[in-house]
């Protein structure tokens, strides 16, 4: 017996009904379904076929093979003339009635060839009125075609003079260039609506069917391009495109050939052009300067100094506030322990997420805004909603900006401005500042104030009021945080990126943000199960890591993008004062001073009752020193190494500031970055940091938190601490601010209170983020405050303020200055980044993990119990 394929259509018929075994049955597919039914037979069926239905054998031949033998028909005419044709003539056929008459008529050959010659005359002159006739038909048709073209280009020229026109008169009125392609269709067709439709019919032109959106949206920019090319070539004076393009091509270091060979090729506008156009702005700058400052008379204006390399500027956002402020340069330290003891020392004892959660209206900021903040790149800045209309750049001056005579240089060029002169009459004019601008400009009041005004400075000067830029104090927590820490941070990156080699020891700022950004959301995710399983144990390793996770990393993270941008003055003023604490304990020897000098400032003008306060409260988030790092990005963005000379600089940044806050060239065309992880990727990351952190602490709680001290270093002996978990180091400030008051922890009882005689039981007590714990009703005799760390405190703030008070009495030979402290905030854009790869099967393995971490916790329940927070009763 044979094997084959088994039969797959058995029926039934849908005619006729018939289902027999031997009968061969066809299925109808769509094409022979679509044939049935214009069949004959067709007409005559009551019922209705389907797909898939099956036909008998006769039944297909008469729906769908009924035309299969049937011969089109076709008149065909055959050849039956024999008649011989001499070669190269041409075939006359007669019909029979005509053929028929002239034998009739015709009675001898001579006739009858008479008759053919005449016959073959009128043939001849058909023949030419029909080759005539044939000619003129192609004349008139090419005629149609010239018409047709002729139109055509009267159409296509009518609407480049009209668009040339309107680009002529919008150039002439003194305009920027429209960058943005829809922009520049409304345009055109707002000055002329007999244009409307053309922008579509040549985009249409350019087969833009084929192409993904992003990429039709760059050809119409490219269409639109064209059309200004098109009218600048009809026009000479429609130049404002060519002028853009040529000077992005000077400021991206072009060379004058290139320049001249593009402007040659009518791309660009010629080099002498472009330079004398540069002068312009150079020449005008002063005059605009002035200007604006004039518009802002009644307005407070906020100044801003920094240094790009060796060139430094100033500029000014405006917001609403009239009243004169008056201000106290030393730092008293009975206002600051005042404020210490009577408003922070409660909300200290707590961590920050602790804190942060009783706040009214607490909103945690956006993702991008918190990864991407010390990164002063224009295309993030830009995306991400960063913008900064009312500024405007006063000058760059090649400076050092080492000392106080070179800050009392740079703020001339500005006070000195007739309308800043008179605007000082009535204002003071604010400068958020890092720690040299702020002690530079403090020295140089000071120095005005003890000569009675008999120095050759400006008196102007003491109506600048410098205080602490809130940027840098992010900048400078973030660093900070992330150099005491560096050995967890590295242990991190090496597990979330697989790396073969460890984390840099001073990493640009955008990848520390990562790092802290995924540190603080992977403990949120598994922060109470930690808590279950330490509870108020007052062990060094947990307590070290607990005052990192929940308290430094979220309030260095949130100082700017969140307390400071969003006008959150008391909670800002609040972690003002605990970061001041952790630089303290780090040995920050320039911002535990400057971080005093600004709380110094806000609570004097508190005492006195100033209306400063209430402007500061309203307006926190104008009191900014961002725009002025964005502006660097800007300018290293449009400038290469070749521009190395201060004039080309200051030039290109003349120009820059001239034309930043419209749609410039650069910013259509050339290819924007964006954040380099998607959120997908920064999901799992922080699955995987909280997996990371579950086996972190789980090593700890095995170790008992051991901390192991050892005394390093090659010259000066250091105390240097090994956690069990980590291989690396840790410095002295890593530890809690407990440890570093004159009675740190006790491991031998629980509660650290003087003399305190009630048994070691934590059952009914609190262990503080400073690592010191005490019973409940100690606590209440406290006052609900560590009564060590203030004394730490307290003695601090009488240290530090009479340094930075001596500093601005120093004469300037003897002022030591370790400006190289500050952190770097020209190397703030993003780098190469890491490849991220994805794993599979992360949340599951979470989720095996939690449960793990979970179960051993149920086995500590009895010994160790959950603390309860007392300081809200």
């Amino acid at each position: 017996m044979v094997k084959g394929k088994s039969r797959q259509n058995n029926g039934p018929c849908a005619v006729c009904g018939q289902q027999d075994s031997g009968e061969k049955f066809r299925k109808l597919t769509e094409n022979l379904l679509a044939k049935a039914i214009k069949s004959p037979a067709a007409q005559q069926l009551t019922l209705k076929l389907n797909l898939n239905d099956q036909l008998c054998q006769l039944h297909y031949n008469n729906f769908i093979v009924y035309d299969r033998g049937i011969i089109k028909s076709q008149n065909k005419r055959k050849n039956t003339d024999l008649s011989y044709y001499p070669e190269g003539k041409r075939k006359i056929s007669l019909s029979q009635e005509r053929y028929e008459h002239l034998l009739n008529v015709t009675n001898t050959v001579d006739g009858l060839m008479q008759q053919l010659e005449d016959l073959g005359s009128q043939l001849n002159q058909i023949e030419k009125a029909r080759e005539s006739l044939s000619y003129q038909l192609k004349l008139n048709h090419f005629i149609k075609i010239s018409l047709e073209s002729t139109n055509f280009s009267e159409f296509f020229s009518d609407k480049i003079e009209r668009i040339t026109n309107i680009l002529y008169k919008y150039f002439r009125e003194k305009n920027l260039p429209v960058w943005d392609a829809k922009e520049f269709e409304e345009l055109i067709v707002s000055h002329d609506p007999g244009v409307k439709g053309f922008f579509d019919i040549v985009f249409q032109s350019m087969n833009p069917e084929g192409k993904n959106l992003q990429t039709q949206q760059l050809l119409k920019q490219k269409v639109m391009l064209l059309f200004y090319q098109i009218a600048a070539m009809r026009n000479k004076q429609v130049s404002g495109t060519k002028t853009a393009i040529g000077l992005f091509l000077i400021n991206s270091g072009a060379s004058v050939t290139c320049i001249n060979a593009l402007a040659n090729m009518g791309i660009c506008s010629t080099y002498q052009t472009l330079y004398n156009k540069l002068e312009t702005i150079v020449n005008n700058h002063q005059h605009s300067v002035q200007a604006y400052i004039y518009r802002q008379r009644n307005k407070l204006i906020i100044g801003c100094i920094d240094d790009y390399h060796n060139l430094h500027s100033t500029r000014i956002p405006t917001v609403t506030s009239k009243d004169q402020i008056s201000h106290i340069w030393l730092l008293y330290p009975f206002i600051l322990k005042e404020a210490l003891w009577a408003t922070h020392l409660i909300s200290l004892g707590k961590s920050y997420n602790s804190v942060k959660f009783n706040w009214d209206n607490y909103y945690e900021g956006e993702l991008m805004e918190s990864l991407t903040i010390h990164s002063y790149d224009a295309d993030l800045w830009e995306r991400y909603g960063r913008k900064f209309d009312q500024t405007k750049l006063v000058d760059l001056l090649e400076l050092l900006l080492k000392n106080t005579n070179n800050y009392i240089q740079a703020i001339q060029s500005f006070i000195e401005l007739p309308e800043i002169v008179n605007y000082l009459r009535q204002y003071t004019i604010p400068i958020p500042a890092d720690f040299p601008g702020q002690l530079f400009i403090r020295r140089a009041i000071v120095n005005i104030l003890k000569s009675n005004n008999n120095v050759p400075t400006s008196n102007n000067i003491t109506h600048l009021i410098p205080f602490l830029g809130p940027l840098h104090v992010s900048l400078n927590s973030r660093e900070s945080v992330f150099l005491v820490f560096w050995s967890f941070f590295n242990q991190l990156y090496l597990t979330i990126f697989d790396a073969k080699k460890k984390l840099a020891s001073k990493p640009k700022p955008w990848r520390i943000n990562l790092l802290m950004y995924l540190a603080n959301s992977g403990w949120k995710l598994i922060k109470h199960l930690v808590i279950a399983r330490f509870g108020n144990t007052k062990i060094t390793g947990y307590r070290t890591f607990f005052d990192l996770l929940d308290n430094l990393i979220p309030a260095t993270l949130d100082i700017y993008t969140v307390l400071f941008r969003n006008n959150k003055f008391d909670e800002y003023i609040d972690t003002i004062y605990r970061l001041w604490c952790m630089m303290r304990r780090f040995q920050r020897h320039n911002y535990d001073k400057i971080l005093l000098a600004f709380l110094s400032d806000v609570y004097y003008w508190k005492s006195i009752g100033h209306p400063i306060i209430e402007t500061l409260k309203n307006n926190l988030n104008m009191f900014d020193e961002y725009i002025i790092e964005n502006f660097h990005s800007l300018l290293r963005r449009h400038t290469t190494e070749k521009v190395s000379s201060s004039k080309s600089l200051r030039r290109d940044a003349l120009f820059i500031d001239n034309f930043r806050n419209e749609n410039l060239f650069a910013t259509s065309f050339v290819p924007k970055r964006d954040y380099p992880y998607k959120k997908k990727d920064l999901d799992e990351m922080i699955k995987r940091t909280s997996l990371f952190l579950l086996n972190f602490f789980d090593e700890i709680w095995k170790n008992d938190g051991k901390v192991e001290k050892k005394m390093e270093g090659k010259r000066t002996k250091k105390p240097y601490y090994y956690f069990t978990s980590i291989p690396t180091s840790f410095p002295f400030g890593a530890l809690p601010l407990g440890y570093h008051s004159p009675i740190p922890p006790n491991m031998k009882k629980f509660c650290d209170k003087k003399f305190c005689k009630k048994s070691t039981s934590d059952s009914e007590g609190e262990v503080l983020i400073c690592g010191h714990a005490y019973h409940e009703e100690c606590f209440r005799v406290l006052g609900l405050k560590c009564e060590h760390c203030y004394k730490y405190l307290d003695k601090s703030i009488n240290e530090l303020t009479n340094s930075y008070n001596q500093r601005l009495h120093l004469e300037e030979a003897q002022l030591e200055l370790d400006i190289n402290e500050e952190m770097d905030e020209d190397n703030c854009e993003l780098e190469e980044t890491d490849g991220y790869k994805s794993k599979i099967g992360t949340d599951s393995e979470l989720q095996k993990r939690i449960l793990e971490f979970s179960n051993k916790t149920l086995s500590f329940t009895n010994s160790h119990r959950t603390l309860q927070d007392i300081t809200n009763l």
